[in-house]
């Protein structure tokens, strides 16, 4: 497993964060705590801007497409036979995803992340390729700086990102490293996903790989409307079994891509 470093940094507009040693193209904590507080404010704001395909969208335009893509998108010639709501069972209405954007909450605790946790073992589409994409989300854990900060660290699996990755483990499969956080009180989530491929320098460093959520529930089902500088993505998760069997997917605002994923959690 790889070696992960916490460092407490500065405080900025009420946001701590924990950066890890093995996030790829990661622009430093002020750039990226910088990053999260521009895409929150443009989300309360009612103007988010600049994402792939569009000039400035709506919280409302924006859960209209995402809506959309969650209840009846797919990529059927790559593969995929469901929607994400006929996967998961659980359609998602406009109206919870812009009560998310307008009414925002986060995770108080470690028990949000705790619905996320597992072994995710599916499939990622797009219109010309579909590819097997895994990753472990870890048992959440507390840290206290001045507040209580939720902490998830994330490793993602992929064969064809073998070139840029960090690192290679004993089954050959690449790797790279990311986590999400909340803070108690905190009206929204944010973590690092690192791109292959993408590492700019200066002020453009970081900003496909930062994100920033809103959360909310729909029937049985967990959501998380994910927001970067440069794509948005609804991304659900419904327990089957115990907490120890779950599905869950994701899809983008363009309908570019789609997600469906089981979870397998019996610890580690």
């Amino acid at each position: 497993m790889a070696q992960y470093i916490s460092i407490a940094v500065v405080l900025f507009s009420l946001l701590g964060v924990y950066s890890l040693v093995d996030a790829d193209c990661y622009p430093g904590d002020a750039q990226f705590t910088a990053i999260v507080q521009e895409i929150y404010k443009e989300v309360t704001s009612d103007r988010i801007r600049g994402l792939r395909g569009y000039g400035t969208l709506t919280r409302s335009q924006l859960c209209s497409m995402l809506v959309r893509n969650h209840n009846n998108g797919r990529h059927y010639f790559t593969g995929q036979t469901k929607t994400n709501w006929d996967f998961l069972g659980q359609s998602v209405s406009h109206s919870s995803c812009v009560n998310a954007l307008v009414y925002t909450n986060g995770y108080n605790s470690i028990d949000g992340w705790k619905k996320w946790t597992g072994t995710l073992s599916g499939t990622w589409w797009s219109s010309d390729q579909s590819f097997d994409d895994g990753a472990k989300w870890y048992t959440p854990y507390s840290k206290y700086d001045g507040r209580t900060y939720a902490v998830q660290k994330v490793e993602f699996y992929s064969q064809w990102r073998k070139d840029n990755c960090k690192h290679v483990d004993q089954t050959g499969a690449t790797c790279r490293y990311g986590w999400n956080q909340s803070g108690k009180g905190i009206k929204y989530v944010w973590g690092w996903d690192p791109k292959d491929n993408n590492c700019p320098s200066g002020s453009s460093r970081g900003r496909t790989g930062a994100h920033v959520g809103f959360t909310f529930t729909e029937g049985s089902t967990s959501c998380i409307v994910w927001v970067t500088t440069e794509e948005a993505f609804l991304e659900c998760v419904k327990n089957l079994w115990f907490h120890i069997i779950k599905q869950r997917s994701s899809c983008n605002h363009d309908g570019g891509g789609y997600g469906q994923w089981y979870i397998y959690n019996f610890g580690w």
